[in-house]
């Protein structure tokens, strides 16, 4: 049974990100926080405005915590980032290895991330080599909150399930399943299709297939009812269609 509607899908026909993982992701990046400000100052001059509302202790943990090691954990979560960016434009078939095995692993990479930081700023406070205050211990339950979330949401394990495949990984995978159902679904979406005429020719053969055997209305109307071009069997398929509406009456006395 699906569980999730249409508008939960992009133009790809993979799931959203929904906005508790991209909160995720941004949590993971908060240590590129103090990079991004000192950025905005130099090419736009407000990077010194922000840091004058940013609360204390928030300042306070960005100096301290925010290290070249935390840094460096965090790099994967770009690349995470970069591939939950790409996935959701058009050109995301196209996308290169590198992203879609980002993409594969995203899970994986930010519950690391999220744990190997709370190991890390756990043991800097409980060593004295850092100062411990109200936002560390926030940020340790978070991480606490993260990992379980990304451990137990189903949803979360969907999305990094999908990332768009190619036009040739989407026909394999239609002719895998050989269904009416497939290859329409092969077919949807404004993009190129290079297997456009195939799969056609797929649909029509296992349409007409059904109504021959079945033999019944319905299935001939179905037959007749396929948006395909030049269909091999219409007239036959409307005389079938005739002569059992002919014999509807006679069967109903």
């Amino acid at each position: 049974m699906n569980t999730y509607s249409f508008t939960d899908y992009n133009q790809n026909h993979v799931l959203k990100l929904h906005w508790p993982l991209k909160l995720v992701i941004l949590f993971v990046l908060k240590h590129y926080i103090p990079g991004i400000i000192l950025g905005l100052n130099t090419f736009m001059m407000v990077g010194m405005e922000i840091l004058d509302i940013l609360p204390k202790p928030l300042k306070d943990f960005t100096h301290d915590y925010s290290t070249p090691a935390l840094l460096l954990l965090c790099l994967p979560t770009l690349f995470v980032l970069t591939a939950a960016i790409k996935r959701s434009l058009s050109t995301a078939p196209k996308a290169g290895k590198v992203l879609r095995w980002s993409w594969q692993y995203g899970r994986a990479i930010l519950l690391y991330a999220v744990l190997l930081e709370f190991g890390i700023i756990l043991g800097q406070s409980l060593w004295g080599l850092k100062r411990f205050n109200e936002i560390i211990l926030l940020i340790l339950y978070l991480d606490l909150m993260i990992a379980l979330f990304l451990l137990k949401s189903p949803r979360v394990k969907d999305i990094f399930a999908q990332f768009p495949i190619t036009d040739k990984e989407a026909w394999a995978q239609a002719v895998r399943e050989n269904t009416l159902t497939a290859y329409s679904n092969y077919l949807n979406g404004n993009e190129f299709k290079e297997y456009a005429g195939e799969a056609h020719f797929k649909m029509e053969e296992l349409a007409w297939t059904q109504a021959i055997t079945e033999q019944t209305l319905h299935a001939f109307q179905s037959y007749l009812n396929l948006n395909i071009p030049n269909k091999r069997h219409s007239l036959e398929a409307r005389q079938r269609l005739e002569e059992l509406l002919q014999q509807q009456p006679e069967e109903d006395d």
